[in-house]
């Protein structure tokens, strides 16, 4: 006959928490290591591109232009040449259109 001692129970308690944390882990854990292994098969076959340091600088320097003139056609253009991953989407033809205007210094205006 068992006997239900303080002890016992807390044993039980404790035996009974451990099955409930393999049971709700072990497939986390699994998942985790099949995301892990599909992730570094991925990066292992990707081809490494290698990328000439005098490119780079040239590229880096005419984006900093056409960002300065907000020029998103040679923006787009100049990303397409340097990241060929990069594929902007059209703006729709129905895209509300906005004016920027400049306004002069305040120190310029007579009151």
């Amino acid at each position: 006959m068992i006997r239900s001692s303080a002890v016992s129970l807390a044993l039980g308690y404790v035996a009974l928490g451990i099955a409930a944390l393999v049971l709700f882990a072990a497939p986390l854990w699994y998942a985790w290591q099949v995301t892990i292994q599909e992730g570094r098969a991925e990066i292992l076959q990707a081809d490494a591109r290698a990328i000439a340091i005098e490119k780079m600088e040239l590229v880096s320097s005419r984006l900093r232009d056409a960002v300065a003139r907000y020029d998103l056609e040679l923006l787009a253009s100049l990303l397409r040449e340097s990241v060929p991953e990069f594929s902007p989407a059209d703006a729709p033809a129905d895209a509300p259109s906005t004016t920027v205007v400049a306004f002069p210094a305040r120190h310029s205006r007579k009151i």
